[in-house]
C-alpha cells in the first residue's frame, strides 16, 4: 500500500512539474505574423514600388527595342540590333535583380533584428511564425512593426 502511495505521490509531483514547465514554455513563446509585417513596414512598402517602377523600365525598354528591330531596313541590321538589345536587357535585369536581392536581404536583416529586439524587451526566449503555432505565444507583430517603422531611414 505505501508503495502505491508513494508512486502516486512522484506521478503527482511530476504531472505538476510538467504542468508548471510546460506553462512557463507558453510564456516564453512569441509569435510574429510575417505576412503582417512586410505589409506594414515602410522599407518592404518601398521595396515593393520601387519592383513595380523596375518592372515598367523593362517593359519599355522591350517596347522601345521592338520598335527599332522592327525599323531595321535589313535582316542583318535586324539580328544586330536583337544581339545588342538582348544583350543590354540581360545586363538591366541581372542589375535590377542584385538590387533587389541586396534590398531584400537587408528587409530580413532588419526584421530579423527587431524581432529579437522586441523579444529581448519582453524576455520571450522563443519566437515562431504566427503560422506554424496553432494556439498559445504572445503576438509580437505589432510592436515589431512599430520598431521597424521607427528606425531611422539608410
Amino acid at each position: 500500500m505505501k508503495f502505491k502511495t508513494s508512486i502516486f505521490v512522484i506521478l503527482t509531483v511530476m504531472i505538476s512539474l510538467f504542468n508548471f514547465n510546460a506553462s512557463a514554455l507558453a510564456d516564453q513563446l512569441g509569435v510574429v505574423d510575417i505576412n503582417k509585417i512586410l505589409q506594414d513596414y515602410s522599407k518592404s512598402q518601398s521595396a515593393r514600388a520601387d519592383i513595380k517602377i523596375k518592372e515598367a523600365e523593362i517593359q519599355k525598354f522591350i517596347e522601345n527595342a521592338k520598335k527599332s528591330v522592327n525599323a531595321a531596313k535589313t535582316k542583318t541590321e535586324k539580328k544586330k540590333l536583337e544581339a545588342k538589345y538582348n544583350t543590354d536587357l540581360k545586363q538591366k535585369v541581372t542589375a535590377i535583380n542584385a538590387a533587389q536581392s541586396r534590398k531584400l536581404q537587408e528587409i530580413q536583416t532588419n526584421i530579423f533584428n527587431a524581432v529579437k529586439c522586441v523579444a529581448a524587451q519582453k524576455q520571450i526566449s522563443t519566437v515562431l511564425t504566427k503560422e506554424s503555432v496553432i494556439l498559445g505565444g504572445e503576438n509580437l507583430t505589432d510592436e515589431v512593426i512599430k520598431v521597424l517603422n521607427e528606425q531611422p531611414a539608410k
